[in-house]
């Protein structure tokens, strides 16, 4: 099921969940590990040719962002599935006394 934002506060809250430290740690290896290899693979002979332009760089640029985007979304999505499956987060209700001596 895709995420529904409905509200700027709901998409900073995204926003700040994919700025945490441990987070762009991740994602940022994986955008650059990733990126480069694309780099490489499409761009490598332009690029030892010395064939530098914009629309070059725009490529390369794209390499590097669009795993970075999508490191992103598998963590959203990650979240929002720890958020609807973790006891404790979900709406379901606690356990009585009496449920908590059975386990």
């Amino acid at each position: 099921m895709p995420f529904r934002v409905e509200s700027l506060a709901g998409l900073g809250s995204l926003v700040r969940l994919c700025c945490r430290p441990r987070h762009l740690r991740r994602t940022s290896t994986i955008a650059i590990v990733v990126g480069s290899w694309l780099t490489l693979f499409n761009q490598g002979e332009v690029l030892w040719a010395g064939g530098l332009s914009f629309a070059l760089l725009l490529k390369v640029l794209l390499n590097y962002l669009t795993p970075f985007v999508v490191a992103n979304l598998g963590l959203l999505s990650s979240e929002r599935k720890d958020m609807t499956t973790t006891p404790g987060r979900s709406e379901s209700p606690r356990p009585t006394g009496d449920e908590r001596e059975d386990r």
